[in-house]
């Protein structure tokens, strides 16, 4: 709890305080950050965990790329791992099952740059999806044990948590006229005045990265509150990161404020990945309990009608239905086909290494040098955009990797007997489809929370796997 505090507080700093006020209590927290990260990389992992979400808390543009709090923590923990190796006598790496299509995909990444039309954007694209693959194998390497598994999970969710209520807690501020510099949100596009409701960001750039992010939490805690309604069966209480209807009411918040985001690719994401941990659980659903998951999105619902009033927001729900339901009625729907076609005829035009990481903005507004005033236009569907900057080539890689990570998932927790241990692999297997699905809609590839939950599933298989030739 101590160290979510920590995280919460330099996040909030960052935010809320000009540069400069407050310099001693944040070179304070600064200083003491970097000796325990030092002396221990977990408790680094563990702040990046619990700094995931924060991507506008003191964030800088460096290139037309953005610089966040927990790129930086994750940059101080490798250190701290290579370090600690060095002094115990020698880098050495796990197995790493997806590490081979992964080095193959950044490898054609390289190659593609000899066709980028701006070769400065497209070496700072490669140089973060580098970075994050290195800190996706980082969590990998420092995620051994059941029990740093369990900590790094209720970092996790208490990050996740704390998010979501941020999330409704800008969501009414808006609805009542507060001013952004205390909602955080975005005005001129996201608040209440652009469509007539509040689409909710929280901490995030957009409501669509906030989905995106929710979906590697949410899932599991959907397996939890199932597991939880298993009469003796249920988790021992030394795995439970919070009782049950605490992650009941988690589950609400968090749900509550996925909906508030708008996302229509969201919304189909979330149905994807909820009904994997429904299949995947069926043999531990039916129960008389069972009627507090079931009770979930009916208090979701009811919720929604509670914080319109309070809010006194124009939310219409007929909006949010039409919103889910309808494609190709606005500008921005038709905008989004007319770049689908423009990323399929860029990777006709170069279809085995594509036009370069990150180029597809150059390709389709010919801005080769300066960024536009609008920034660097994307395809908003990862298959098409990949297609186009990395061509077959990458697109195949990047493939290989994902289904042998699933795979992975699916074969430990085929023979996995520990509860806890089979609910993590529920749940991630359940977030995985449903970015799969919203990236139907979305393309940015680089993000931090997406390879850490990647990392972290390979490590959560590891310890599985592991358990299975030596258990406890």
């Amino acid at each position: 709890m101590g160290l979510f505090f920590l995280a919460v507080s330099i996040a909030t700093l960052a935010v809320w305080f000009p540069l400069g006020l407050l310099l001693i209590p944040v070179a304070g927290i600064a200083g003491y950050t970097v000796y325990r990260v030092l002396g221990n990389p977990f408790f680094g992992i563990m702040l990046v965990a619990l700094l995931l979400p924060f991507e506008r808390a003191g964030s800088v543009d460096v290139g037309g790329m953005t610089v966040r709090l927990h790129q930086v923590m994750a940059l101080l923990t490798l250190f701290a791992w290579i370090w600690q190796s060095i002094r115990r006598g020698g880098i050495h790496f796990r197995a790493n099952p997806i590490a081979f299509p992964l080095a193959a995909f950044l490898f054609i990444n390289v190659l593609s740059l000899i066709n980028a039309l701006n070769l400065k954007r497209g070496l700072l694209v490669l140089a973060f999806t580098a970075f994050v693959i290195v800190i996706s194998h980082l969590v990998t390497e420092l995620v051994q044990t059941k029990e740093q598994v369990k900590k790094l999970m209720r970092a996790l969710l208490l990050s996740a948590l704390f998010v979501s209520a941020f999330g409704l807690f800008q969501f009414i501020g808006d609805g009542i006229g507060l001013p952004s510099s205390l909602t955080l949100i975005r005005e001129h596009w996201y608040n209440k005045e652009v469509i007539g409701v509040t689409r909710v960001h929280s901490m995030s750039l957009e409501p669509l990265y906030f989905a995106n992010y929710l979906l590697i939490i949410f899932p599991t805690l959907a397996a939890m509150i199932i597991a939880q309604t298993r009469g003796k069966f249920r988790l021992d209480k030394h795995d439970l990161p919070l009782s049950l209807w605490q992650l009941i009411l988690g589950a609400t918040a968090m749900g509550l404020a996925f909906i508030l985001t708008l996302s229509r690719g969201g919304y189909l994401a979330l149905a994807a990945a909820t009904f994997v941990v429904l299949l995947l659980s069926f043999r531990d659903m039916f129960s008389k309990r069972m009627l507090y998951l079931v009770g979930i999105p009916a208090v979701a619902l009811l919720l929604v009608g509670l914080v319109t009033g309070a809010a006194a927001s124009a939310l219409n729900l007929e909006f949010i239905y039409s919103r889910s339901t309808s494609f190709a009625e606005t500008t921005a729907d038709l905008e989004r086909l007319e770049t689908y076609r423009d990323a399929w005829d860029a990777f006709l035009a170069s279809p085995w290494l594509g036009f370069g990481p990150g180029n597809f903005g150059p390709y389709n507004t010919l801005y080769l040098t300066d960024t536009p005033e609008g920034g660097w236009g994307i395809v908003n569907n990862e298959y098409l955009e990949l297609l186009a900057e990395t061509g077959l080539f990458g697109f195949i890689a990047l493939a290989v990797a994902v289904i042998l990570w699933l795979f992975r998932s699916f074969n430990a927790l085929r023979h996995e007997q520990d509860l806890y241990l089979r609910i993590l692999l529920i749940g991630m297997i359940g977030s995985m489809i449903g970015l799969l699905v919203q990236y139907i809609s979305f393309s940015t590839l680089y993000i931090m929370h997406l390879w850490f939950f990647i990392g972290f599933g390979l490590a959560v298989q590891q310890v599985s796997l592991s358990r299975r030739q030596s258990p406890d």
